[in-house]
């Protein structure tokens, strides 16, 4: 799914690829590098909707125990649910 790596100023254009065991955000603008994100499953601690500009809950948290990264995607509510069944589901899969 598109998505924007969002720091509160600055924008980075991406995917975002739910996989088996991680989530992986691909940068559009240096597809031919290794700038890539990866989080783990097992890292994530939390997942919320995050307000941009206080106007509307387009914003998706992911937090990890040492980060937190927000991505604007056009369906934040279909992300988040998303994440929460995988993340719940490979918990219990792998007794945490």
């Amino acid at each position: 799914m598109d998505a924007i790596l969002w720091d509160g100023q600055k924008q980075i254009k991406g995917k975002l690829e739910l996989r088996s065991s991680a989530i992986h955000f691909c940068m559009v603008d240096f597809v031919d590098t290794d700038l890539n994100l990866k989080f783990d499953y097992s890292k994530i601690k939390g997942v919320n909707y995050f307000k941009i500009f206080d106007l509307a809950n387009n914003g998706v948290e992911i937090k990890t125990q040492n980060t937190r990264n927000v991505f604007i995607v056009e369906d934040s509510l279909r992300l988040k649910k998303s994440l929460e069944k995988i993340i719940n589901k490979y918990r219990t899969s792998n007794h945490y």
